[in-house]
C-alpha cells in the first residue's frame, strides 16, 4: 500500500505516545487517531496515556485497524518526542523561557517561521547558516519572555542519527 499519509508514534514525557499525522493526506491519519481513541486537546498533539496497560493496548490495536482503513501507515519512531526536547532545552537555557508546539503534518512551514529555521553544517567548525527553505513536519517555537530572542528547534527527518 502506498500511503501519503502517515502517523508517527513517539514516546513522550508523562508516560505517553505522541500521535504525529502527516503527509498531503494527514487528515485520513488524524482521523485513524480520533477514531482509536487519542485524546487531543486544543492546539495539542494526539496523546495516549500508557498508565492502563489494557485500555493503551486496545488503543494501539485499534489504530492499527483504522489506520489501515484510512490508508495510512503507522511509524514508531526511535527519536523522543521534539516537544520533550524543547522544554528540556528551555528550563535550561538561562532567563524564563516559554515553549510553543506548533506541527504542521503537511510539512509547509508559514513564511514567517522560515526566517528562524538555521542548520549547522557537517563541519563543526563552521558558523550556522540559514535553512535552504524544505518540508519540515515538527517544528518547536522557544521564545524570552517577555520580549527578546527567539529560537526553533526543527527536526531533520532526513537525519540518521537520533537526538540524545
Amino acid at each position: 500500500m502506498t500511503s501519503s499519509a502517515a502517523i508517527t508514534l513517539h514516546l513522550a514525557a508523562g508516560n505517553t505516545i505522541v500521535a504525529l499525522p502527516s503527509g498531503e493526506r494527514h487528515r485520513w491519519a488524524t482521523t485513524a487517531l480520533e477514531l482509536a481513541g487519542f485524546t487531543r486537546h486544543q492546539g495539542e498533539a494526539h496523546r495516549l496515556p500508557l498508565g492502563d496497560h489494557a485500555h493503551a493496548r486496545a488503543t494501539l490495536s485499534q489504530l492499527h485497524e483504522t489506520a489501515r482503513d484510512c490508508q495510512a501507515k503507522v511509524i514508531t519512531s526511535e527519536r523522543p518526542y521534539l516537544g520533550d526536547i524543547a522544554v528540556v532545552v528551555a528550563e535550561i537555557l538561562p532567563g524564563s523561557w516559554e515553549v510553543e508546539v506548533e506541527h504542521y503534518p503537511d510539512g509547509s512551514i508559514p513564511a514567517h517561521l522560515l526566517e528562524w529555521a538555521w542548520e549547522r553544517p557537517r563541519k563543526e567548525n563552521f558558523p550556522t547558516r540559514p535553512s535552504p527553505p524544505r518540508r519540515r513536519p515538527s517544528l518547536r517555537r522557544r521564545s524570552l519572555l517577555p520580549e527578546g530572542p527567539s529560537g526553533l528547534c526543527c527536526r531533520r527527518p532526513s537525519r540518521p542519527v537520533p537526538f540524545p
